[in-house]
């Protein structure tokens, strides 16, 4: 939008001066005068802030083959950053609102000035509200919290923690370093006797070391499901589909089985 905001205002100008009817051109003009206002372009840059900050996290939500951890560390980042931007960010973003203002000759308001609310709500507003505490504090403040309301709500520091622990079990990220050095523990902790002390963390290693073959067999036995259970076979009773399952899965023992 900031790239094509001259050819915007363009092409407004020009529906207003060649509209068909008076009330396209009435509705045009609204449009026109709130696009070259102070506090459009004001939020216009703000948008520009905070969706380049929450754009890496939305992209690595995005992909399916992300890993839980690095989406941690981008939730954790965007969280930082937002937070940045409301406590820092406010000269910044001004000084960047003006010098747009400037090269597109919008009219910059006195900061220092009483801010005065428009459509008839002038009566219930506070006399002491400046136009740069209106614009940092109603506008700016109101927007960033809300996005941190919204990644607080769906990414609790509860919920990060499980998650980031979570990542222990997920084969695809830790299993190479599993493969020696929990199976070493393992192996330690059955030669010295203390498996039975350490319960917890032999099963615990077990778990890990044999996740792998767990999550194969349940793929292959969903691969199978698909195979036998098809568009013919779909009233197949859930006992009768079972045994035809084990036997499917499990058919190099099953040639061994006697018909008699």
């Amino acid at each position: 939008m900031m790239k094509m905001y001259n050819a915007s205002c363009v092409v407004l100008q020009r529906i207003i001066v060649d509209g068909s009817t008076y009330s396209q051109k009435g509705v045009i003009d609204v449009a026109y005068n709130f696009l070259s206002s102070f506090e459009f372009i004001l939020i216009l840059h703000m948008m520009k802030e905070i969706v380049g900050i929450t754009d890496c996290l939305c992209q690595a939500l995005q992909q399916q083959s992300q890993d839980t951890l690095n989406v941690m560390q981008h939730v954790h980042s965007t969280k930082v950053l937002i937070q940045k931007l409301k406590d820092d960010g406010w000269q910044a973003l001004l000084k960047d609102v003006v010098l747009f203002c400037e090269q597109h000759d919008i009219y910059i308001p006195d900061f220092n000035g009483t801010y005065v609310a428009h459509h008839g709500r002038s009566r219930y507003q506070k006399d002491h509200i400046t136009i740069e505490h209106h614009f940092r504090v109603n506008t700016i403040f109101i927007a960033v919290d809300k996005q941190l309301q919204e990644l607080n709500a769906r990414f609790s520091e509860q919920t990060m923690e499980v998650l980031t622990l979570i990542c222990v079990l997920v084969p695809k990220i830790f299993l190479y370093n599993f493969q020696f050095i929990h199976h070493a523990l393992c192996q330690s902790l059955g030669r010295i006797g203390h498996s039975n002390t350490f319960y917890s963390i032999d099963q615990l290693v077990h778990l890990i070391l044999t996740l792998p073959i767990s999550i194969a067999t349940t793929k292959r036995s969903f691969s199978t499901m698909k195979i036998i259970k098809s568009r013919l076979c779909e009233r197949m009773k859930d006992e009768f589909l079972v045994h035809n399952m084990v036997i499917y899965i499990e058919k190099e023992i099953a040639e061994n089985f006697s018909y008699d």
